[in-house]
């Protein structure tokens, strides 16, 4: 594994880990929320690498969740689902901590789809994070760095021990502690369905104004 501290400009060390992530391998990278694992939406080997480190269960499985994915623009949801939400609506929750449920296309990766056929999209609000997402030119998955039923881990140090040798990549930029997770909102219920409550506060009526249509 290599480990790299990532500074707050970016610059080669961020493109060493867009690379890393390019070419199909898995990496550790610092959200705007928690660290997470990650890796190319599309990389079907390093998705179940994850898979097998988060201790998931098979797709479909009662122990099975979708994976979280992150964009830096609008127009990367088109490879995500044909149904994206209205401008509006987009404006309304992003770049922030707020995860939309929305129809996943059919062919996205089993791991990257929920049992109603949803997929979870979050377009964060973290310069750095974008950056990486705009070289990747892919949304990349982001899940908490952990094993099924242990709490999130936020220190660097204590990532390496317990998955140093099992990831390509640790992008450090010191310990994250007492970190709220992002809202999720589902988008394919009407009205809107708070699914999970982090730390952004949304007003469900007004989404499900916009998603009617309007404006005001």
């Amino acid at each position: 594994m290599l480990r790299i501290m990532l500074p707050s400009e970016g610059g080669p060390a961020l493109e060493l880990v867009a690379q890393v992530l390019r070419s199909g391998r898995v990496a550790v990278v610092p959200s705007d929320t928690l660290y997470g694992f990650s890796a190319c939406y599309d990389r079907p080997d390093a998705i179940q690498r994850i898979t097998v480190l988060k201790g998931r269960g098979e797709p479909g499985g009662s122990d099975a969740a979708p994976f979280l994915i992150l964009v830096a623009s609008l127009s990367q949801l088109a490879c995500l689902t044909s149904s994206p939400p209205p401008k509006a609506v987009a404006e309304l929750v992003w770049p922030g901590a707020v995860t939309l449920l929305l129809p996943a296309r059919p062919d996205l990766l089993p791991q990257l789809r929920g049992p109603e056929g949803t997929v979870a999209v979050r377009w964060p609000n973290d310069r750095l994070l974008i950056e990486l997402l705009s070289r990747v030119e892919a949304p990349i998955i982001s899940t908490s760095v952990n094993r099924r039923g242990e709490p999130p881990l936020g220190d660097p140090n204590e990532i390496e021990r317990s998955f140093g040798g099992a990831i390509d990549l640790l992008a450090d930029v010191g310990p994250r502690k007492d970190v709220v997770p992002s809202t999720i909102v589902d988008l394919t219920r009407r009205p809107p369905v708070v699914v999970r409550q982090g730390r952004a506060r949304i007003d469900v009526d007004r989404l499900d104004q916009l998603l009617s249509g309007g404006d005001s």
